[in-house]
């Protein structure tokens, strides 16, 4: 069976971001009419919310090739200069994770950037010398989840800057949609709506519980309904909200051993035998964001959410 390409292939199937895809419409237009590359561009916004995606539909949209580059791969001067060297006229260079890249390749890229040449020193000592070396013109994409780990001057050096927005419910019922359309599986709006509620407003988050789902009515068919679908959810550990087994523990640590008294970080990392990056990096940041959690001066406070929560799952 062929594989499903579950990337959108038009601009109209690119879910949200709508002020993104006005303006890269006209960008397009533009650059057609002047035979010109895209000006080059960065992607900002939090993981799995489509920088990636639209940087494989420009691809698909311009027909053009596309180098896909990662961040942290990019630490020596060697590795960026072995990929531009192959790059040709209207080719596309994705970097994803582009603050991870090193000082050293950051100050490669400027003169990429500006003139669209490597300026090299090839050499050591006194036996250095200065070589410019044209490259053809393309577009250099990039991605970033950070944004003030981005040198301001690489950030200056980008002639537009998308930020991405949070995408609504409506957005990820549309986004699960499209999903379950493509394997011939037709849902009805309530089991739309549910399902968007435990994507946690993140296209990569839908597309995984799309798959994870999707696997279940392989192995099991039987006909879709919203008891079936929660019954895969409950098998899958994903609760409300789309609070997932790492967080519902954290939860359940504090509120049986504090229940609602504040608790500090070292002590939690301690009870979940977690890191304490794991803890404020993987475990907090949606739990805040939903209100399950309070950060105050004397430590980590569960809410009312987070106790009635607590309360319906045992």
């Amino acid at each position: 069976m062929t594989p499903f390409n579950f990337r959108p292939v038009d601009l109209e199937s690119y879910i949200g971001q709508a002020n993104i895809k006005m303006n890269l419409k006209i960008m397009l237009a533009a650059s057609q009419k002047q035979q010109q590359p895209l000006k080059h561009m960065l992607f900002v916004g939090n993981s799995g919310i489509g920088k990636t995606s639209l940087a494989h539909l420009i691809k698909t949209l311009l027909q053009q090739k596309l180098l896909l580059l990662h961040g942290p791969n990019l630490q020596k001067p060697s590795d960026l200069i072995s990929c531009l060297m192959q790059v040709k006229a209207f080719n596309l260079v994705f970097i994803d994770e582009i603050h991870a890249i090193s000082r050293e390749v950051g100050e490669i890229l400027y003169p990429v950037l500006d003139d669209n040449c490597l300026n090299l020193l090839l050499g050591k000592n006194y036996n250095t010398k200065h070589v410019v070396l044209p490259l053809p013109s393309f577009t250099l994409l990039a991605a970033t989840t950070l944004l003030y780990q981005v040198p301001q001057p690489l950030l200056n050096r980008f002639s537009t800057v998308f930020h991405f927005n949070e995408y609504t419910n409506d957005n990820m019922q549309q986004i699960l949609n499209n999903l379950f359309l493509k394997v011939e599986i037709k849902l009805s709006l309530k089991e739309l709506t549910f399902l968007a509620s435990y994507s946690r407003n993140n296209p990569r988050t839908a597309v995984k519980l799309f798959h994870r789902i999707y696997d279940y009515f392989l192995a099991t068919p039987q006909p879709v309904s919203l008891n079936f679908l929660q019954e895969i959810l409950t098998n899958l550990q994903i609760y409300q909200d789309g609070l997932e087994w790492g967080e519902v523990n954290y939860l359940k640590q504090i509120y049986l051993l504090f229940q609602t008294q504040p608790v500090g970080l070292n002590t939690l990392s301690q009870v979940l035998s977690e890191p304490l990056l794991t803890v404020t990096n993987n475990f907090e940041p949606f739990l805040l964001k939903k209100g399950y959690l309070l950060k105050t001066s004397r430590g980590r406070v569960l809410t009312n959410k987070a106790v009635e929560f607590l309360k319906n799952i045992t």
